[in-house]
């Protein structure tokens, strides 16, 4: 298991390794913060083996920005941020 630190009252999260889990497409969508400007995560992910689904895309309202990507290991994964 691997915990990730938080600020006070911040969001925070952790990985458990199962070795019955199996990677999926069809999984939990996990949207993980990326602020201030996703672009400096989403800029990484090809080089460290994941695939874009969906490029940086504004949400409606204000409500910042969103992408979608397959990680290394073949999950789908979401990245948010306001800028």
């Amino acid at each position: 298991m691997a915990l990730f630190p938080a600020e006070a009252h911040g969001v925070s999260g952790a990985l458990v390794y199962l070795k019955e889990h199996r990677p999926a497409a069809a999984g939990p969508l996990l949207y993980l913060n990326a602020n201030p400007d996703l672009n400096v995560i989403f800029s990484r992910i090809e080089a460290s083996g994941g695939r874009i689904i969906m490029p940086k895309t504004p949400l409606p309202n204000s409500f910042g920005y969103m992408a979608l990507f397959f990680d290394s290991e073949g999950n789908h994964m979401a990245l948010h941020s306001m800028e």
